[in-house]
């Protein structure tokens, strides 16, 4: 295994890390998985092959899982994405593309990338 693959461990860090920096810690920690593309993701049925993350709700915790061929910058995107989704659910919103989900996006932006989107 090389430095660049995507491990439990590794996710684990970027959530720490986007969870400090863009929602003032206020995540709940997920569970952490990496998926390789041939299996079918419970509960959605579909190939794993055909996404890049995946953020599931069981109870009051949340499992997150990346696509183990994404290089490092895709997967710290991907893992706002995903945590954006918890951040959602955790406050009551749906679990969209629309509304709050593209607030916090062009606050990520803004975070990681230096960028005034506005």
């Amino acid at each position: 295994m090389n430095k660049h693959t995507l491990t439990n461990q590794k996710l684990r860090k970027m959530f720490l890390y986007i969870n400090s920096e863009l929602f003032s810690n206020e995540l709940p920690e997920p569970e952490f998985f990496v998926f390789h593309g041939t299996e079918k993701l419970f509960p959605l049925n579909f190939p794993a092959n055909e996404i890049q993350g995946i953020c599931v709700p069981c109870g009051n915790h949340y499992f997150i899982g990346l696509h183990v061929n994404q290089n490092l910058n895709v997967a710290f995107c991907t893992m706002v994405h995903e945590m954006i989704h918890i951040w959602q659910m955790e406050n009551n919103k749906s679990p969209s593309h629309s509304g709050w989900f593209m607030v916090w996006c062009n606050k990520a932006i803004e975070e990681f990338f230096y960028m005034d989107i506005n």
